[in-house]
């Protein structure tokens, strides 16, 4: 096999793994579902281009959060902008953030279902924490001293996560009204561990 067919395959499956995981959970990724959805012909094929199952979905996580992290990285030299209030500076990263959520609603599903799951915590969360070092030592610096930066930052993480997945399955409809009200919520409740803000 060929190091660019071996590519093609490897997409494919993680891809197949998204749409899987995002429309039916973790446990309906099996390898016949895996072969069906990416079309690849033979489930050998994933054996060939990953470790095992777990491996297949934990790289797809990180393919994802990485994804994720790009999204963040594109904005966060708004936080040295000192022309701009620390809220008004905190809304433009939401909103970008928050656009890059809901873009891609099967990818933001899958990222939940295996973020919130007990293999996320056994096979990705120490890269994931160290993927996102950048962030909490960027963000570090608008909080309280002996604030826990990282505990914050999975906090906003995980309202905006509940709120679009309320916002794709139809609980709430997106308007520029609704995603004002989550910022709000999540910024006023960051308020009292921040050093400074209007």
């Amino acid at each position: 096999m060929t190091a660019q067919k071996k590519s093609e395959i490897r997409k494919a499956l993680q891809e197949a793994a998204i749409q899987i995981i995002a429309k039916h959970g973790l446990e309906r990724v099996t390898t016949k579902e895996l072969k069906i959805q990416a079309n690849v012909g033979n489930e050998a094929y994933i054996y060939r281009v990953f470790a095992n199952k777990q491996d297949l979905i934990a790289t797809t996580f990180d393919m994802l959060d990485h994804e994720l992290m790009r999204g963040i990285s594109i904005n966060l030299n708004i936080m040295r902008d000192e022309s701009l209030s620390l809220d008004e500076r905190c809304l433009l990263i939401f909103t970008a953030l928050w656009k890059f959520l809901l873009v891609c609603p099967d990818r933001c599903m899958c990222f939940m279902q295996y973020y919130y799951s007990p293999l996320f915590v056994r096979y990705s969360a120490e890269r994931h924490r160290e993927l996102y070092e950048p962030v909490v030592e960027r963000f570090g610096r608008v909080f309280k001293q002996g604030t826990d930066v990282w505990r914050m930052l999975n906090y906003i993480l995980d309202i905006m996560l509940t709120m679009s997945i309320k916002v794709f399955r139809g609980e709430i409809e997106n308007t520029p009204e609704f995603e004002r009200e989550v910022f709000e919520s999540i910024y006023r409740s960051l308020q009292p561990y921040l050093t400074w803000s209007k």
